[in-house]
């Protein structure tokens, strides 16, 4: 059997001996051994096409094309990619209509794969998911630090505060509130972007406005995607076709959502 073929009848030593491999504790440890692949294929499995978007985007900013994505929204597509291609990572959401992550991974051989679970519950979720297979897990929404960590690879650089924070002059309790000034104005902006990429129809004004207040916070951070702002800005958006402003607003909201995930995070 393929490594990674379905398998209707799992074996409960395949199973243990995956548990045993987590077992203890279960919980997340600071320093973690550097993972190795036998491929660099990477299968995605969830069911929100927007999100299996961003996904996609940032692991192509991580990895490049150094890896080869397989990108599924269907559980069946992805059992078929799984036996066709046997990757050697899956990223797989666990709430899913067709089959939640629990039943997916009692179906499938993973005993040469690395699986790791994608979720927005809390982190107590984290036991249930090693003693069911997983062997690591993403809690919504995540950084590409995070995903980086996963890979084995080193993480991309965090957003660049200093030049806010010099507005502080080294008071604390100032500092602090710019940070959350910042976290929330950034919160609001990516779930504006995130709206309007949803629609059917691209408004050209509510991104251009988007865009052009988010620019300068942005550059301020040294953000990794100025030029797609400043394209997406009112002067320039008449410009380009839809389908390429779509594909910038990936690149925004990809860059955006990491930046708030890691200011949350710090």
């Amino acid at each position: 059997m393929a490594p990674s073929e379905v398998k209707h009848d799992p074996s409960p030593d395949s199973a243990q001996d995956k548990e045993g491999q987590n077992s203890g504790s279960h919980q997340v440890t600071d320093i973690k051994k550097k993972p190795e692949f036998a491929n660099h294929k990477i299968l995605i499995l969830d069911d929100d096409k927007l999100q299996l978007q961003l996904l996609q985007e940032m692991l192509r900013r991580i990895v490049g094309d150094t890896w080869q994505v397989f990108a599924c929204n269907h559980v069946m597509d992805a059992l078929t990619t799984l036996h066709n291609e046997q990757p050697a990572l899956m990223l797989m959401d666990i709430e899913m209509p067709e089959m939640n992550g629990m039943d997916m991974i009692a179906h499938i051989n993973h005993t040469q794969m690395t699986v790791v679970a994608m979720t927005a519950h809390d982190t107590s979720i984290l036991g249930q998911l090693l003693k069911a297979g997983f062997d690591d897990c993403l809690f919504k929404p995540f950084s590409m630090e995070k995903l980086s960590d996963i890979l084995g690879i080193e993480s991309q650089s965090k957003p660049q505060l200093d030049s806010l924070l010099a507005f502080a002059e080294g008071d604390e309790e100032a500092a602090k509130e710019i940070l959350d000034t910042v976290k929330q104005e950034l919160a609001a902006h990516l779930e504006n972007l995130k709206e309007a990429i949803e629609e059917e129809s691209l408004s050209t004004d509510r991104i251009g406005k988007a865009a052009h207040k988010l620019l300068p916070i942005a550059t301020m951070m040294q953000m990794g995607c100025l030029e797609e702002l400043k394209a997406l800005s009112p002067e320039y958006i008449g410009e380009i076709e839809e389908a390429e402003i779509r594909e910038k607003l990936k690149v925004v909201i990809t860059t955006l959502s990491a930046a708030v995930s890691d200011l949350y995070a710090s």
